[in-house]
């Protein structure tokens, strides 16, 4: 016994930074995951075999873990039909139900605003039966977002177009052009970029989106960007200013919107 021990005792002691090694060679094996290069980020040794240690137990609890759903995995919790509630109770009943859920480490939101009453429906007869793994691990939070069940097109399209027109005009004097040109996917993109390069900088007033129509069967839609902003001309102390209106089509493609075209405002 006491040369087993002795040997034990020969045994090179591993840094943490071995430690970690061989634990992010043990679960890429195990489990097939591809895990970042932390050494690249300096982050601490300590808090890497942290990581590591709660991956190994997510890839333990994972391999064992049954399908459950929402409903009973939050304990069944008894509740009225949204039609019996008024709007008042339908908003006290909301807050329990997502208090509810998060207690039981489930996170939900919505990306834009809805009725309570809906949101309510929503929970209580689509959520509550979604199946998930029964896992339940300190800090470890499942996420659902509604838009992923019920996409919001309209939203989403403004949403796209508003970005487009914020980022195409957002450099100036101080900031370089973007290294690439415009969105390639946008057909008149050349043109986009020889308007924007007359410019030393543009000062955005307004972008708001409107007037959005969408067809899923043909995959199009065409939204109007109301616009007012001043573009500054290299040298010049007076701006051009253009206030109008963009027409922005749009193909939906891998589950997105994809810009394809942009109207320029005229001055």
């Amino acid at each position: 016994m006491k040369e087993s021990n002795d040997a034990a005792d020969d045994m090179p002691k591993l840094s943490l930074e071995q430690e970690n090694e061989f634990k992010r060679l043990k679960l890429e094996l195990e489990s097939g995951a591809v895990l970042p290069d932390f050494a690249a980020s300096n982050m601490p040794p300590e808090v890497e075999g942290l990581f590591l240690d709660n991956l190994f137990h997510f890839h333990d609890a994972y391999k064992n873990a049954k399908q459950i759903s929402v409903y009973d995995r939050i304990g069944s919790p008894e509740f009225e039909l949204a039609q019996a509630l008024t709007d008042e109770e339908i908003s006290v009943e909301l807050d329990k139900l997502i208090n509810k859920l998060t207690e039981n480490g489930i996170g939900f939101e919505t990306l834009f605003d809805y009725n309570e009453r809906l949101i309510y429906e929503f929970i209580t007869a689509e959520l509550f039966d979604v199946e998930v793994d029964d896992i339940r691990i300190e800090n470890l939070i499942m996420h659902f977002v509604y838009e992923e069940f019920h996409p919001n097109h309209e939203e989403d399209i403004k949403g796209y177009c508003e970005t487009f027109w914020a980022e195409f005009l957002k450099y100036g004097d101080d900031q370089e052009a973007p290294e690439s040109d415009v969105d390639l996917g946008i057909k008149n993109h050349e043109e986009l970029t020889l308007f924007r390069n007359l410019f030393a900088s543009f000062d955005l007033k307004q972008h708001a989106a409107e007037n959005v129509v969408f067809n899923l069967e043909k995959k199009s839609a065409i939204a109007d960007v109301r616009l007012n902003f001043l573009g500054f001309l290299s040298g010049q102390k007076e701006p051009v200013v253009f206030d109008g209106c963009s027409k922005i089509k749009l193909k939906y493609k891998y589950g997105y919107w994809h810009i394809v075209h942009v109207a320029l405002v005229k001055n």
